[in-house]
């Protein structure tokens, strides 16, 4: 799961360690689940507002986790997300 995104540095592979940990492994007797998704530039911001409607809608249970990649997004981007 992690060598796809080696690329991108040891630092952004140890977050996506830690989001697995904490949301992927098994703890005793209990699921940990959650959407994830990548946003790499501002062309995915409709696509993540559509996904966010979505699970609201659906009234998932599991946390949305978007990783932003800084670098390439907009502030408003992500003021957008967020709101």
């Amino acid at each position: 799961m992690f060598e796809i995104f080696y690329n991108y540095g040891v630092e952004i592979m140890k977050y996506f360690q830690r989001i697995y940990k904490k949301y992927f492994i098994k703890k005793i007797n209990s699921e940990r689940c959650a959407w994830l998704t990548l946003i790499c530039t501002d062309d995915y911001l409709y696509g993540v507002l559509a996904l966010i409607r979505l699970l609201k809608r659906s009234k998932t249970i599991y946390p949305l986790i978007v990783l932003i990649v800084e670098d390439n997004v907009l502030n408003e981007t992500k003021q957008q997300i967020n709101g």
